[in-house]
């Protein structure tokens, strides 16, 4: 590569397109050119990659797992409901995860444990109704005939 560089090869070597045999004569001609590593180097890149980091930084937080649960146990005052509210709006990722705490919430404040059905019990025998056995003093559970 005896010339300097053009726009288009500077292109395919950003996006990683360019041939593997060109990239070869490319990366040895850009090593020997200053003009040409200038060019390459140019700010457009690094324009592109602060107001990246600038679109990133004015992005909002995610909300915080203290946040979702004061807020699903209505724990939050007024302030932070509103800030939950208006993130969730947004923020599609929060909304899902919000959605799926409120709703594992529900399920465990609507679960009880019942106990057997009468039917159950008489089934079971000697372990459905545990009987009351009365140990006088001085007699050892153990060796108590029942």
């Amino acid at each position: 590569m005896s010339e300097h560089v053009t726009a288009q090869q500077i292109e395919q070597y950003r996006s990683k397109g360019m041939p593997p045999e060109d990239l070869l004569a490319f990366d040895r001609h850009v090593a020997q050119c200053g003009k040409c590593r200038d060019q390459l180097a140019g700010e457009e890149p690094v324009t592109a990659l602060l107001a990246g980091l600038a679109s990133a930084a004015a992005a909002p937080e995610h909300l915080s797992y203290d946040q979702m649960t004061a807020y699903v146990d209505a724990k939050s005052d007024d302030l932070d409901r509103e800030i939950v509210e208006s993130h969730v709006e947004l923020c599609a990722r929060c909304a899902a995860e919000l959605g799926d705490l409120a709703a594992f919430a529900q399920r465990l404040s609507a679960e009880t444990e019942p106990g057997p059905m009468e039917s159950q019990r008489l089934g079971l025998g000697a372990i459905s109704m545990p009987r009351k056995v009365k140990i006088r003093a001085g007699e050892d559970e153990e060796t108590k005939d029942r």
